[in-house]
C-alpha cells in the first residue's frame, strides 16, 4: 500500500539580504567582560502608516580565535551575568531617551 499522504517540498530562503549590516555606528555601546550591548535607534512603520521611533539592541561576544578577534551571539553561563549587566545599562540608556546616564559627582 502506497503512502497517500503529500509532501509540500521545503523552500529554502537566502536570508543574506534579510538582515542588512547598518553603515551607522550604534549610538550606545556598553561592555562588561567581552559581552557587549549595542543600541541603534530605528523607524517602523506602524498599523496607520506613520513611522514609530523604537530601538533596537545587539547583544555580541568578543573572543580571540588565535590571533583573530571574533564575535558571535553565543553564550555560555559564565557570559549570563556581564550580559544581564550590559542589557541593563542598555535599558536604561533607553529609559532615558536615548541620552547617556548623568554622573552624580559626591
Amino acid at each position: 500500500m502506497e503512502n497517500d499522504k503529500k509532501t509540500t517540498p521545503v523552500k529554502f530562503s537566502d536570508t543574506t539580504n534579510k538582515v542588512k549590516e547598518t553603515k551607522q555606528p550604534p549610538i550606545c555601546r556598553v561592555e562588561f567582560s567581552g559581552i557587549s550591548a549595542a543600541v541603534w535607534p530605528k523607524q517602523i512603520p506602524s498599523a496607520d502608516g506613520k513611522p514609530r521611533e523604537t530601538w533596537m539592541v545587539s547583544l555580541t561576544r568578543s573572543y580571540r580565535d588565535g590571533n583573530e578577534a571574533k564575535r558571535t551571539h553565543v553564550l555560555f553561563p559564565e557570559h549570563l551575568l556581564p550580559a544581564s549587566m550590559a542589557l541593563i545599562k542598555a535599558w536604561e540608556f533607553i529609559e532615558n531617551g536615548g541620552k547617556p546616564e548623568e554622573k552624580n559627582n559626591v
